[in-house]
């Protein structure tokens, strides 16, 4: 195999690129405000990470409570 005569493959073309870059935008806008605050993993800035942390916080500031 010659490494030399590579080429990346594209699957769509540039202007399908920049068509489903704006279809995604508007999506993300629109759907923004329906997700629950709950709601995390996939959402910028709600990772799972996060959420775990201030799960593992509340449990521990409740069980101070009991």
């Amino acid at each position: 195999m010659d490494c030399l005569n590579f080429r990346a493959v594209s699957l769509l073309s540039i202007a399908e690129k920049v068509l489903v870059w704006i279809i995604v935008d508007r999506l993300q806008t629109a759907h923004e405000p329906i997700i629950s605050e709950s709601q995390a993993g996939i959402r910028p800035g709600r990772g799972v990470v996060g959420i775990i942390f201030n799960s593992l916080l509340q449990q521990k500031k409740d069980m101070r409570y009991l």
